[in-house]
């Protein structure tokens, strides 16, 4: 199951450094990891039709697609959260009491919000349940 956050990403990164991985591959297992790397980005569904050599290669680039899917859930957290404390209503401000003016976190306080990593961790352990084997 998709994370919300997730449902409405629409890219993915590949970087160069797997580049060499794919130039080992024989060009039928390179076009297969390529096919199976799009199918886990998009839908989370780990490939069972790869051989040993395509699966290895795979797993290398799974591994950096599951850390920037986790720092993208951590990225989605910090925004929201910066977008409640920017659009809070008068009411719900806390005032100062000194200058009678609604205290407002400033950019740096609203970017510097810290989201536990264990928080994230299991909102995309969640969504990968089973998917893994």
């Amino acid at each position: 199951m998709k994370t919300d956050y997730l449902s409405k990403k629409h890219s993915f990164l590949l970087y160069y450094e797997y580049q060499p991985h794919l130039n080992e591959l024989a060009d039928i297992q390179a076009g297969k990891l390529i096919k199976a790397v799009f199918e886990f980005a998009k839908n989370e569904v780990w490939p069972t039709n790869l051989d040993r050599e395509t699966m290895m290669a795979f797993r290398f680039i799974a591994d950096r697609l599951a850390f920037d899917r986790k720092q993208y859930l951590k990225k989605c957290k910090t925004n929201s959260s910066n977008a409640k404390l920017s659009h809070k209503t008068d009411t719900e401000q806390d005032t100062d009491t000194d200058s009678g003016n609604a205290s407002k976190p400033n950019a740096t306080e609203r970017y510097r919000m810290d989201i536990p990593d264990k928080e994230i961790d299991e909102i995309y352990d969640e969504a990968l349940k089973d998917k893994i084997k």
